[in-house]
């Protein structure tokens, strides 16, 4: 095999794999359909933090090689994300803990409650809603189903366009119920943020003698499968291709195309050094957009700057050919029905590689995106 590979795609993925390649002693080209590199998390500075063009970015592992790997190219600051959900007028936190429940509960109501949970799961655990609610006992089922109707039914409604029954399980155990007071979003070892935003990350990663990277490149006008075999220029490759897009693209949509998640982000600054008192807020009852976040709370650790951006994120279904870029993979059964037959296929052609949230059509969060990612490298590399 060449010494050399081909990476479709700038983001964390991709640039995870180019310099873990580069620092092996490959030679790697990069191509990046859009002007800059980032991805889902490229950001820019405003004032004195950073606006994230995709939607709110946080870091959070307990993934040592994870953490290790990117701290080669950025300093953090510590940060320790809260999110609160706009309940009848009330921040209550999310995920659901003790507290959300003494707000919106009768006092010894509320009580009751708490102690049946504790009993039931222990001090401290963190419940699936989806455990709560196939609970026989008929006060914490009756407690799931309030939770349940509260912060989950319309929200997850709003985000993927399906009822609950047709989303993978999964997907709710990212965001469970806490059987006591610990606020928190996260329940990670480590939780930062790169003190010079997200793109300064992809940046100084593909800063390396090894590796050359090409913007504004659609590779479909030059990447292609015929049979088993991945052509670059009408000539059959001989060394790695990394493609981090979507699978079904690549392959000319043989098996139907895949279905996706996209966000509309509505951006507006607001002329108050403080617009909403969390850096996150979801909106689980009302509204049409699912949240709004509040960059300055986040990106820097203290920012002094007189006006503040926010966003308010309107998921959709993804339409090929479309301005919005496709984001989440869908979670059905269905859906991964027919990524499994894209993959069985291109695990057959010789030198092609799927990573990423798209390229692999899974939700993941960073640190799994890097984990993977270094783990595929290190296949390559041999």
């Amino acid at each position: 095999m060449n010494k050399k590979a081909l990476i479709v795609g700038a983001g964390l993925s991709g640039a995870t794999i180019a310099r873990t390649l580069a620092d092996n002693g490959f030679k790697v080209t990069v191509w990046e359909k859009e002007n800059e590199v980032g991805g889902a998390i490229a950001d820019y500075k405003k004032d004195d933090y950073f606006v994230q063009k995709h939607g709110p970015h946080l870091f959070h592992t307990s993934s040592e090689s994870a953490y290790s790997f990117l701290s080669r190219f950025t300093e953090w600051f510590d940060y320790r994300h809260t999110v609160r959900a706009d309940v009848d007028g009330k921040y209550i936190p999310v995920p659901f803990n003790f507290a959300s429940l003494e707000a919106l509960y009768p006092e010894e109501k509320a009580r009751e409650i708490a102690a049946r949970l504790t009993e039931t799961y222990g001090a401290d655990a963190a419940v699936s809603i989806s455990e709560l609610r196939e609970n026989p006992d008929p006060d914490i089922k009756e407690f799931a189903e309030f939770v349940y109707k509260t912060v989950f039914e319309y929200y997850s409604f709003k985000q993927w366009g399906l009822d609950m029954g047709a989303i993978d399980p999964a997907v709710f155990k990212r965001v469970p119920v806490r059987t006591g007071y610990r606020d928190g979003y996260f329940a990670d070892k480590y939780q930062a943020m790169p003190t010079l935003g997200f793109s300064a990350i992809i940046e100084n990663m593909l800063s390396d003698k090894n590796i050359i990277v090409e913007k504004g490149v659609d590779a479909l006008t030059r990447l292609k499968v015929d049979g088993n075999k991945l052509l670059l220029d009408e000539k059959e490759v001989d060394f790695p291709v990394i493609y981090t897009g979507c699978p079904d693209e690549l392959l000319g949509g043989k098996y139907g195309w895949l279905p996706y998640r996209t966000l509309r982000f509505d951006f507006e600054e607001k002329k108050t050094a403080n617009y909403q008192p969390f850096g996150v807020i979801n909106y689980t009852i009302g509204e049409k957009f699912t949240r709004i976040s509040e960059y300055k709370k986040f990106t820097v650790k203290e920012s002094k700057a007189p006006t503040s951006v926010i966003v308010r994120e309107y998921p959709q279904a993804f339409e090929r050919g479309s301005e919005l870029s496709p984001y989440y993979p869908m979670p059905t059964a269905e859906a991964k029905a027919v990524y499994a037959k894209y993959k069985e296929y291109a695990d057959k052609i010789k030198n092609l590689y799927f990573s990423g949230r798209l390229g692999g059509y899974v939700y993941v969060n960073m640190d799994r995106a890097v984990d993977n990612a270094l783990a595929l490298a290190k296949t390559l590399i041999g």
